[in-house]
């Protein structure tokens, strides 16, 4: 599972982070390295797939797919700060086609 923080949380943290930074530059780094080392590295890219591969992969849409990021039904997924782009972990694929995930391989 990973470490990495719903695209709303990282918004609200990124916010919070410029609102430091403009304030104490020098708190701001020290906070963001320690919030570093708490959500850890970045995952590394190979491992995950975009929505939209995810979904094709499931036979769902990318909207089923960010909805069960969203409900927590997918758990080991990154998104890029700021952004809300999310990657979806290849063995979660994996996982969801076992465990006979709500939808998979029905219409869309």
């Amino acid at each position: 599972m990973s470490n990495r923080l719903s695209p709303e949380v990282e918004r609200e943290l990124a916010d919070l982070m410029a609102e430091l930074g403009r304030e104490s530059p020098a708190l701001a780094e020290r906070v963001g390295t320690v919030f570093g080392r708490i959500v850890g590295p970045e995952p590394d890219q190979a491992d995950f797939i975009s929505t939209g591969e995810a979904a094709a992969a499931l036979g769902v849409s990318p909207n089923t797919v960010k909805k069960w990021v969203r409900q927590g039904y997918i758990c080991d997924f990154w998104t890029l700060p700021g952004s809300g782009y999310i990657k979806i972990a290849r063995a979660e694929i994996a996982r969801l086609r076992a465990e006979g995930a709500p939808g998979v391989g029905g219409p869309r």
